[in-house]
């Protein structure tokens, strides 16, 4: 016995749309599931990836994880603020806030991290109040501030989120240039401080880096800084300045003035391979 299947049933005309059938359906309300402790995620902004703690509550904006926050003080303004003064003079302001500054990127250092974004627009003005006279406006301080691309030393590769307008040599070119460590901050430091000593904001393009145009700008300075500061933007990374102590000892060497781009084989300007 053989088993056939019905004759198939023609398909059946479709009816006509009522007025109310052709209204759009309401749309479905957005499901948020929260991701499991352990669990990686990834942020569609910026590209960086975080590891989620432990659930530890749960509020009006969401479910609060095990993590920490970065609470700082209220600043004043932005130092790049400070080149509107009337009559600026950057290298008045050179020194105090090379000391601030300088401090604040070894204690980074000393923690194995890397800012990778110090510029005018980071590092910020302060007023810590004198109780002597409480209604002066008290001495002025500066905080380095917004650590929101800053990576562990074992994080650092080219990938990173980095501001385009202020890469330094190794980013652009890793395998003339390289390695990739923390000494991007010094590199960064040094064009803050040129700018300082130059009392103007600059910028340069990707041809004036890898060209070394900042560190020939430094040279341009009287010492120590021409010496402290062509030695922080020098391209290679093995000659440049090694940490923030280093930098910190070079701006107080007024009798080492720096060597012409002509003689400084490690990293010259012109002819010289390693500017």
């Amino acid at each position: 016995m053989t088993d056939t299947a019905p004759p198939a049933r023609p398909a059946a005309e479709p009816a006509a749309p009522s007025a109310a059938a052709s209204e759009a359906p309401p749309a479905p309300q957005k499901q948020v599931i929260a991701p499991s402790p352990g669990e990686s995620i990834t942020t569609t902004t910026t590209g960086n990836t975080y590891t989620m703690g432990e659930k530890i509550g749960e509020g009006n904006f969401g479910i609060v994880f095990n993590t920490f926050y970065l609470i700082t003080e209220r600043c004043f303004c932005p130092l790049i603020n400070l080149f509107s003064l009337p009559k600026f003079e950057g290298l008045v302001w050179l020194m105090p806030l090379a000391r601030c500054l300088l401090q604040a990127v070894h204690y980074i250092h000393v923690n194995q991290y890397a800012h990778q974004d110090i510029h005018l627009g980071n590092v910020f003005t302060a007023f810590a109040k004198d109780e002597l006279q409480p209604n002066e406006p008290g001495a002025i301080q500066f905080k380095l501030g917004d650590l929101g691309v800053t990576k562990l030393f074992g994080e650092i590769n080219a990938q990173n989120t980095r501001a385009q307008w202020m890469l330094p040599p190794e980013v652009l070119d890793p395998a003339e240039y390289g390695p990739l460590d923390h000494r991007i901050d010094l590199y960064h430091v040094g064009l803050l401080l040129l700018q300082l000593a130059s009392s103007k904001v600059m910028q340069f393009s990707r041809d004036e880096i890898l060209a070394g145009r900042p560190r020939d700008l430094a040279l341009a300075l009287p010492p120590p800084h021409s010496f402290a500061l062509e030695k922080a933007l020098r391209r290679h990374v093995v000659y440049r300045t090694a940490n923030a102590m280093e930098l910190w000892r070079d701006l107080h060497s007024p009798a080492q003035p720096a060597l012409p781009a002509s003689t400084q084989a490690p990293d010259g300007g012109g002819s010289s391979p390693a500017a």
